[in-house]
């Protein structure tokens, strides 16, 4: 049963609202279909993913990381790269 408004304000103000919401959600979408494109190519070419080859594919956390973690990709990198050589 749809929702009757009792004004056309009203139902104008709720409209904008939802599609601006919707439009925030898409650009959102957008901004990260980029980055989970690399993440499928890198899986598909090596099959196994390490925590720094996320976090090279995918960016730096968008929250504050514990040191001990910082330290962790650092160990894990520099073994990698002493592995290549």
């Amino acid at each position: 049963m749809p929702v009757k408004f009792s004004s056309k304000a009203t139902r104008s103000s709720l409209k904008s609202k939802y599609l601006t919401k919707n439009y925030q959600n898409l650009l959102s979408i957008n901004k990260i279909e980029s980055r989970l494109y690399r993440l499928a190519e890198f899986l598909l070419k090596h099959e196994t993913l390490s925590l720094p080859d996320i976090v090279d594919i995918l960016g730096p956390r968008p929250f504050p990381v514990k040191e001990s973690v910082i330290e962790y990709l650092s160990e894990l990198r520099a073994r990698k790269s002493s592995s290549l050589n």
